[in-house]
Parts: C-alpha cells; structure tokens; sequence
C-alpha cells in the first residue's frame, strides 16, 4: 500500500521541489489553489476528509512581502491559520505536525 501525501503548494518554488521528490514515497496528492485555498477552512477541511493523507507537506505560503504589509488578512490566513487549520485536521486523522526545511529536504532526495 503506497504512501497518500497531500502537498499544498504544489506551483510555488518549494512545492516544486516536493512535486518532483515526493511520489518515490508514495502517491501525491496535490491539489490546485482551487480546489484547496488556505484562506478557506472549510476547503481545507473537505479535502482533508477526502483525501485521508498520511503524510501532509505544506508547501504553501504567502511570499509577496510588500503585498502582505497591506493585505494582512491573506497573509495571515495562508501562513498561520490555515496551517493551524491543516494541523487539527491531521491531528483528528492520528497524524503527527513537524516542521521540515529545504536542508532536510536535500538530505531525503540523496
């Protein structure tokens, strides 16, 4: 039985990366902004329930700096609580919530 990642994120430059790394581990699911807007919770939630990952890679983020100076509220929403709403999300599904950086990502695709 293969590995059901969920990778948010997928267009962004580290999305890419876990795009291209990732299906050795097992099968990717990777939504589009569409169909999982972490601005959304609700959306957020539904493919939680639908795609009953194992293993969520959270590759989302709001990077455009001087845009969130005065968009605070999208900001906010991608990089802090819709993160906190994927990890309740993969609390409620056994999953356990850890960090992983580009230095580690490195040391998996050696």
């Amino acid at each position: 039985m293969k590995l059901a990642i969920l990778l948010t994120g997928k267009t962004g430059q580290l999305g890419s990366e876990f795009s291209r790394s990732l299906p050795r581990l097992g099968e990717v699911i990777a939504p589009d902004r569409n169909d999982l807007d972490l601005r959304d919770p609700e959306k957020i939630r539904r493919v939680m329930r639908d795609a009953r990952p194992q293993l969520i890679v959270n590759a989302a983020a709001y990077t455009a700096v001087d845009a969130a100076e005065t968009d605070e509220t999208a900001a906010l929403a991608v990089n802090a609580e819709g993160p906190q709403v994927l990890a309740v999300e993969a609390r409620k599904l056994g999953l356990a919530h850890s960090l992983l950086d580009r230095l580690r990502l490195r040391r998996l695709e050696k």
